[in-house]
């Protein structure tokens, strides 16, 4: 049976609309790491928001402040 194709929505990240084909570009990259050193606040809440399973990858929050 072949697996099933993900499909996202448009997202606006970073004050710009980013593509289904960008989201899964990132979906990729996020999953080849093991851990993430660093993450911007857009990537970490995208993240959190689409695959929270792998919001245990990103680096604790930074102190606001």
């Amino acid at each position: 049976m072949a697996k099933k194709r993900r499909t996202y929505e448009p997202h606006v990240f970073d004050d710009r609309v980013i593509m289904s084909d960008e989201i899964e570009r990132i979906h990729k990259e996020v999953l080849e790491f093991q851990r993430i050193e660093a993450v911007s606040d857009p990537v970490r809440e995208l993240i959190e928001d689409l695959w929270p399973e792998l919001a245990h990858n990103l680096p604790p929050k930074r102190p606001q402040g």
